[in-house]
């Protein structure tokens, strides 16, 4: 767990309170009346109105209760085929789920009340509201592209409404400002945060410019500079009089509590938690609470005193609150107790995984695995490590194609706006074609740059990704040998492992012609809008970038193939000196004990092509007798 794991919960109360802002101003009404009232009223127009009226105050105090009625609410909508109402108890269920940070369902129910808005082009702040939304819930989910592109939408839509609608103009850009935060792009980030200041200053709102300041004391940081944090921290809280109490209050003790836990000054990093605290219980906030009990025990733990650390973590458990947060918990007390009480931290970190997968929380889920294998790996059972280490990998891989995916998006993105840009001042500046010209050539150029920086980089962390993980396996490896004096009971394993790796290099190197081949079809895309100039210099550059690709993958497959299993060739050729080449990569991968599925999609074959391939082998090996097996025959070699 990094430090910088200490500051994820802002993303999290992020979107709780964005949409809380949503219904800030909703009529007052006694829930109990309501639910009196809702009990016998007949099924009607007016009691879908009585539902909305109870949805809107417990949304967001009791989630739970908000998705019992928003469903009660949901059928007889249906029932009486109110379109109107069943697009806003699809939203108001959204922003249940949400709150309850399970994010897909949310996301479900948001997505079919957009689908009412199909067809009509009228801007309307319901519609804008819930591109707003929707793109709170993709950034939690990592596509940040994609919560841009919402994000933009209801940008567009609040601007078209025009004044009157500051307010919300001024928290969507707040939120743009959050997703490129979550992007780790502090630029963007502190530009949009500080356009939304700016309006808020205009409109006078304290609440909204303290929760600016504190969103630019976030940035500061992630940065590490902690001084400016501290700053940006101190204006918040300043502007509120110390007197409100409120989430963002809360936020900004919460903040700058942690800000001196990074600077190791621990009794005032103790002081501030205890004050966000202090306003988490007044307002009986779950989720806050759960957060606040965290950071004690965080600030704790960085002090080494662990029991107490352990007392506070277990205290977020007793608030039942399913969210990321718990998951850290139970990943700080696996780490506690790893070594006095290794069955216990395992629990722990097993609920975490649990946690996460039910969240859909890859980042917390890979932390939890990677500690689950190395705890096993220290008791030397390599068998659970391994097993761990495998799921790790896998889901490590997926972020690691999901944040280039988003970065290739994000790129997309800024390109399309500035054709638009360029478009617009093509019309208006005719009379200057030569230097608009120029300065086309000047934007291209950068484009193509930022392209092939944005592949380098990607095909570097490829790189750096497949040599720690052949490092780790390769340590997992030695230590197993050295540890294990009987080496016959465990030399199955131990090719067992080395084919599992021999397997992901090659499928590596396919991935990786694959990765430079879509690239280079992306950038393609391109060339036919590129002055005629610039085109033979892209061309080359292109030409250096498909030159890149490895070109025979089964080459370095049978290298590392044959490292591993060294004298399988000369033993097979010595016996049947007359096999084809397509026939020995065939014995290769029988030899590694792959299904006749595996080594069609590897051969890019069908699978019938492969049986008869099989078939022919056999005649070749002289294997008679139908009951001998090919795959046990060939392990004979």
């Amino acid at each position: 767990m990094t430090f910088f794991s200490l500051h994820k919960w802002y993303k999290e109360i992020g979107i709780t309170v964005c949409l809380l802002c949503i219904f800030l101003f909703a009529p007052a009404q006694n829930i109990d009346s309501l639910k009196d009232i809702l009990s016998t009223h007949p099924d009607n127009v007016d009691k879908l109105v009585l539902y909305e009226k109870l949805l809107d105050q417990v949304v967001f105090s009791n989630p739970e209760e908000g998705i019992l009625y928003g469903s009660l609410m949901l059928d007889l909508a249906e029932k009486l085929n109110v379109v109107e109402k069943q697009q806003k108890v699809n939203f108001l269920l959204g922003n249940a789920y949400a709150q309850q940070s399970r994010f897909e369902t949310a996301k479900k129910y948001y997505e079919v009340a957009l689908s009412f808005f199909e067809g009509k082009d009228t801007p309307t702040i319901e519609k804008a509201k819930l591109l707003n939304n929707l793109g709170l819930i993709y950034s939690n989910l990592n596509d940040f592209p994609q919560a841009l592109s919402f994000f933009r939408q209801s940008l567009a839509i609040k601007e078209q409404l025009g004044e009157g609608y500051e307010k919300t103009i001024a928290a969507t850009l707040n939120n743009i400002g959050l997703n490129y935060q979550n992007m780790e792009d502090y630029e963007n980030a502190t530009h949009f945060y500080l356009k939304a200041l700016g309006i808020r200053k205009e409109l006078g709102d304290k609440k909204d410019i303290a929760s600016s300041y504190s969103n630019l004391g976030g940035i500061y940081f992630w940065l590490r500079n902690y001084e400016q944090a501290l700053d940006y921290y101190n204006l918040s809280i300043n502007v509120l009089d110390n007197s409100k109490y409120n989430l963002k209050l809360l936020n900004a003790y919460a903040g700058k509590g942690e800000t001196f836990m990074m600077l190791a000054q621990y009794d005032s990093a103790g002081i501030y938690i205890q004050k966000a605290y202090e306003i988490a219980d007044l307002l009986e906030n779950t989720r806050s609470l759960s957060k606040m009990w965290k950071l004690k025990g965080q600030n704790e733990l960085l002090q080494g005193n662990n029991t107490l650390a352990e007392v506070y973590f277990s205290k977020v458990f007793e608030l039942n609150d399913t969210s990321l947060i718990t998951a850290e918990a139970y990943i700080f007390l696996g780490d506690i107790l790893k070594e006095s009480e290794p069955t216990q931290a395992k629990k722990y970190y097993e609920r975490a995984i649990s946690l996460g997968k039910q969240l859909s929380s890859l980042e917390s889920t890979k932390d939890a695995l990677l500690k689950l294998s190395t705890l096993y790996r220290g008791q030397r059972d390599f068998e659970s490590a391994y097993q761990y280490f495998a799921e790790y990998k896998i889901i490590h891989d997926s972020l690691f194609n999901q944040q280039s995916y988003n970065h290739l998006q994000e790129l997309k993105i800024r390109h399309e706006a500035q054709q638009k840009e360029f478009a617009i001042k093509q019309l208006q500046q005719k009379h200057q074609q030569q230097q608009k010209h120029l300065s086309q050539q000047r934007r291209w150029f950068l484009a193509i740059i930022i392209m092939l920086l944005l592949v380098a980089s990607v095909i570097f962390l490829w790189g750096t990704k497949n040599r720690k993980t052949r490092l780790h396996l390769q340590t997992i490896q030695e230590k197993e040998e050295e540890l294990n004096r009987q080496k016959k009971n465990h030399a199955n394993e131990k090719i067992k492992m080395q084919s599992q790796d021999l397997m992901t290099k090659a499928m590596l190197l396919h991935e990786k012609n694959e990765q430079i081949a879509k690239s280079v079809e992306q950038l393609n895309a391109y060339k036919k809008y590129m002055p005629l100039e610039v085109r033979k210099r892209y061309q080359e550059v292109l030409s250096e970038l498909k030159n890149s690709q490895s070109p025979d993958s089964w080459k370095a497959f049978e290298m590392y193939f044959s490292e591993t299993h060294q004298d399988f060739y000369e033993k097979l050729l010595k016996q049947f000196p007359d096999l084809t080449p397509g026939e020995k990569k065939l014995c290769a991968f029988l030899r590694l004990n792959l299904t006749t599925k595996e080594i069609a999609s590897l051969l890019h074959l069908s699978p019938k092509s492969v049986e008869v391939s099989r078939s022919r082998l056999r005649k070749k090996l002289k294997l008679t007798n139908t009951n001998q097996s090919l795959v046990a025959f060939l392990s004979n070699f």
